[in-house]
């Protein structure tokens, strides 16, 4: 006989494939011919919704037509799916009004609709699965933002609120009174996550979603979350609050990684393709949580990489169940409590090294402007156009250099009203002053690490990745620097702050100072701390690791050695500033194919391996361009290719071209000489 006890919603129904599925399956077992063979008695108890209507009425119509011709059990016209026309996010304070203006049809009653869904949403529910949105962007603002807030927002440290502060929120969700906000909003500044500028990532539907159905299960002794989702939740930094809060509400937790996501560009271990198993870019992964009568002390997480061509996953995942499945216990997750698994003795190596972020006193992200295609552009005379195209006003003492791209300076309207995010608090140590800032990005998406750079300009936010930190080596005598320092430490005496000085925290210049009996100087620092950064097998060794974090330094105990790599860091730093001299010229040298033809427009980019040269137009190529030249990355892109169709349509600079060749070719060279020495 059927499970009367099993209870199912399906909280993202869309045509109704996955329900459809679950009646099957919790028919499979019976016979037709059985005295107990009763479909009927699970319309009540799996249930789905859906907010568009077109998948909404094929749904009904799809499993009707099911129970008639498969299940041979015909609905009768007093009998219904409980399948409701409304979105899940929705709670009890949304109104029929509000429910109203987010559809065109009003040939269903809506109210009813509502009302169901409402009534599912306070029933027992053993099983929650589904397919939820995932699109970057939530196609339902203002819903359920603050249940994230407030349980994936947390920094896992101070996630474990007292009874006080829980009742505070409790009242929040209740009544949004001004004392409520308030509070609730107190609580969170308080709690939030640490050093994240992207959370918005977070507001992403199946994030919502994944939090609608852990809230549900949590009001519950027990319950089974099962669903297919984008796959960046796993390991991506910023969702380590989340995945902790998971962690406190189940008990096993199942993660089948299926990856295949286009824009990492993901292989098979073997190096062959590896394919998503559906049309699209992002990444996905098949996720379980279960949750038994009584919580368990911790949380058992196991885990399993798929990888191959769509028909080899479609066939593991036909032939395999739960029980098949040869898990990896995902072991010690700490810090950021991955859903994968790590090496953990590498992992305790690699913590042994000092954080960029414990280094400098003052760093931030780059520049957000919001209207690149107004405030930045690469000559004076079309940034004037463009901003007094628009704002019918200019003034050129607001134009200063931003290092927007890797070797791509161009020009911004630096007005801190006119710019989003200027970031001033840091970008003033460049503007009229000398430095040098330090860029890297907090984690990366790719298989390799490149998210590294230097810049002696204000930086743009996305010049090595999503979120582009710069420190500046140092920092200048102004008002807001003077007022950041006083905070940081009460004794500062700012009459004594008339000139630069180093932007590292006592701490680590302590450190140094101790470790090597000498005081290095804040460039002898910076190159040695940039040498390792290029170093491959730093890079190689620690990928996993660098990938979710900010980059991590050892600092040899070997004077020598520590002297060798900031000797080649510094020609390094130098390099990438374009400040060395000490270049093949006979690289990358600009040559019309038919000096008949002088075309200096970047048209069609074209590389020949063979040769070694790489043509922007039919006429003009230049040569002796290696395929480690034209390949080296920055920010996860090839930083020739990159530059070319960024200026694409527009007449090439050849020389400044030829300088970032050669300085490509000069930088491979000194990698190399970094890469030979023992970093221990």
């Amino acid at each position: 006989a059927l499970d009367k006890n099993i209870t199912l919603l399906d909280f993202a129904t869309g045509t109704g494939t996955f329900l459809l599925e679950a009646f099957r399956k919790a028919l499979e077992p019976i016979s037709k011919n059985s005295v107990n063979y009763n479909p009927k008695v699970l319309i009540d108890k799996f249930c789905g919704f859906e907010f568009l209507i077109a998948p909404y009425t094929i749904a009904h119509l799809k499993i009707s037509q099911s129970f008639k011709e498969e299940f041979n059990s015909p609905l009768n016209d007093d009998e219904s799916l409980k399948i409701a026309l409304t979105n899940t996010l929705y709670s009890k304070s949304i109104s029929k009004e509000q429910n109203d203006q987010n559809t065109l049809f009003t040939l269903i009653d809506l109210t009813k609709e509502f009302k169901k869904a409402q009534k599912i949403k306070e029933e027992q529910i053993l099983i929650i699965t589904g397919n939820p949105p995932y699109s970057g962007a939530s196609s339902n603002k203002g819903l359920y933002e603050d249940e994230i807030k407030i349980s994936y927002g947390l920094e896992p440290s101070k996630a474990n609120l007292n009874n006080e502060q829980k009742k505070w929120i409790s009242s929040y969700f209740k009544e949004k009174s001004k004392q409520n906000t308030s509070t609730f909003k107190a609580i969170y500044e308080k709690h939030k996550l640490e050093n994240e500028k992207n959370s918005k990532v977070m507001l992403d539907d199946y994030v919502k979603f994944i939090r609608f159905a852990q809230s549900k299960i949590d009001s519950q002794e027990s319950g089974i979350f099962a669903f297919i989702s984008n796959n960046s939740f796993l390991d991506n930094p910023t969702f380590r609050g989340m995945r902790y809060s998971l962690m406190q509400s189940f008990d096993k937790i199942y993660i089948l990684n299926l990856h295949g996501d286009t824009r990492k560009k993901e292989k098979a271990p073997d190096g062959s393709k590896d394919d998503n198993v559906f049309d699209i870019m992002q990444g996905v992964s098949i996720n379980i949580f279960i949750k038994q009568n009584s919580k368990a002390k911790n949380t058992n997480i196991y885990y399993h990489d798929l990888y191959g061509k769509r028909k080899d996953k479609y066939e593991f995942l036909y032939e395999n169940d739960l029980n098949s499945i040869k898990w990896t216990l995902v072991k010690n997750n700490e810090p950021f409590y991955l859903f994968l698994p790590q090496n953990n003795d590498l992992l305790e190596e690699y913590n042994k090294g000092i954080s960029v972020k414990d280094i400098f006193m003052l760093s931030s992200v780059g520049i957000a402007s919001s209207k690149d295609a107004i405030l930045i552009s690469t000559n004076n005379k079309k940034l004037e156009q463009q901003v007094y195209n628009f704002y019918n006003e200019f003034d050129k003492k607001y134009i200063k250099e931003i290092a927007y791209k890797p070797f791509d300076t161009q020009k911004i309207y630096y007005d801190i009203k006119k710019v989003e995010r200027p970031r001033i608090d840091i970008m003033e140590h460049f503007l009229g002053y000398e430095n040098i800032g330090l860029i890297y990005d907090r984690g990366t998406n790719l298989k390799e690490i490149s998210n590294l750079f230097i810049s002696s300009k204000v930086i743009d936010k996305h010049l090595v990745g999503a979120n582009s930190y710069v420190s500046p080596l140092y920092l200048y005598p102004t008002t807001r620097s003077k007022k950041f320092l006083k905070k940081e430490n009460p004794n500062f005496n700012e009459e004594n702050f008339t000139s630069k000085i180093e932007n590292f925290k006592e701490s680590f210049r302590t450190f140094i100072d101790e470790l090597y009996k000498e005081k290095f100087s804040p460039e002898d620092i910076l190159g040695y701390i940039y040498a390792v950064l290029f170093h491959k097998i730093y890079r190689e060794k620690y990928l996993d690791f660098l990938k979710i974090d900010f980059p991590k330094i050892p600092f040899t105990k070997d004077k020598n050695t520590f002297k060798n790599l900031s000797k080649l860091g510094l020609k390094l730093v130098n390099l990438h500033l374009l400040k060395n001299d000490e270049l093949d010229f006979n690289v990358g040298e600009a040559l019309f194919k038919d000096i008949k033809n002088k075309n200096f427009k970047i048209q069609k980019i074209k590389y020949n391996k063979d040769v070694k040269e790489l043509f922007i137009n039919e006429s003009l190529y230049f040569n002796k361009v290696s395929p480690e030249i034209y390949e080296f990355k920055i920010g996860g892109y090839a930083v020739l290719d990159k530059y070319l169709k960024s200026h694409k349509e527009e007449d090439i600079d050849h020389k400044h071209f030829t300088l970032i060749i050669q300085t490509l070719d000069e930088t491979l060279k000194i990698q190399d000489e970094i890469s030979k020495i023992n970093l221990s």
